[in-house]
């Protein structure tokens, strides 16, 4: 899972992301994160520099997407009773 901002000022979660690249052929799929002049998220592309003809974007942090979406977080602190009976083999969700 990746986090980007588009050059719109839009924030985007790419779950799945799909590595672009482009050689003498055309734009193509690469598995290398480090060759990649691009991303996609299945159905768009977003350039990360020097990918021509496509929106550019740039890889952000997780923290900085959250602090931008106002995320809160999903799983709250355990008391110190809760995370020792999840450890014994509770579940603090069960009681």
């Amino acid at each position: 899972m990746i986090h980007i901002r588009t050059s719109d000022g839009e924030y985007i979660r790419i779950e799945n992301e799909v590595w672009i690249t482009a050689n003498r052929n055309g734009i193509v799929i690469t598995p290398h994160r480090v060759k990649a002049k691009g991303v996609g998220d299945g159905t768009s592309i977003w350039s990360l520099g020097e990918l021509e003809g496509f929106p550019e974007a740039r890889i952000i942090t997780r923290a900085e997407y959250e602090e931008r979406m106002g995320s809160q977080d999903d799983d709250p602190e355990l008391s110190a009773e809760e995370a020792l009976a999840v450890m014994m083999g509770g579940s603090y969700e069960a009681e």
